[in-house]
C-alpha cells in the first residue's frame, strides 16, 4: 500500500536509498559484484553510456559488472538529492567522479588516466528484500585532463 510518508519517514528512507548508493560503488570498486547486483530489484535495469540499451535483471547486470576491465577503480558520489514521492518509490540524482588504474592493488595502484566525472539518475523501490534499485541511468560528465 501506498502511503505519504510523515517526516521522520521520509527521513529514514531517504537514509537507506543514500545508504545503497554508497554501497553499490563500495561494492563494485571492491569487485564482490553478486553483492553489488543484488542490490537491484529482481527486474531492475541500469543503462550506462557503455550500454546502448538497458541491461535488464540481476542476472544480466552481473554479467554487465563482470565486464568491468582488471584494475582498482574508486566512484567518489557527491550531491546526492533523495527525493521521496510515496512510502514506496523514491527518486536520486547523484554526480560521481571515477578514479581508474590498471594497477589490481589498491595500496599501490596509481591512476593511469585522468579521472572522469558523470551523473546517476536513479528509482529506487521498496521490495521485500528493503530498498532496491528499480533502475538506474548513468550519463558521461566533464572528462579531465
Amino acid at each position: 500500500m501506498t502511503t505519504t510518508p510523515d517526516a521522520t519517514e521520509r527521513m529514514l528512507i531517504e537514509w537507506e536509498c543514500a545508504k545503497l548508493v554508497n554501497r553499490y560503488n563500495q561494492l563494485n570498486d571492491a569487485g564482490r559484484f553478486e553483492e553489488a547486483a543484488a542490490l537491484f530489484a529482481a527486474e531492475g535495469s541500469y543503462l550506462t553510456p557503455a550500454t546502448a540499451e538497458p541491461v535488464v535483471g540481476r542476472g544480466a547486470i552481473l554479467e554487465m559488472l563482470r565486464q568491468r576491465p582488471p584494475g582498482t577503480f574508486r566512484h567518489f558520489v557527491t550531491n546526492l538529492v533523495i527525493d521521496v514521492e510515496s512510502s514506496v518509490e523514491v527518486r536520486g540524482k547523484s554526480y560521481l567522479i571515477v578514479a581508474m588504474s590498471r594497477d589490481p592493488d589498491p595500496l599501490k595502484a596509481v591512476a593511469d588516466r585522468p579521472p572522469f566525472t558523470g551523473e546517476i539518475d536513479e528509482h529506487f523501490v521498496l521490495t521485500g528484500e528493503g530498498w532496491r534499485f528499480g533502475h538506474r541511468r548513468g550519463r558521461g560528465g566533464i572528462r579531465c585532463g
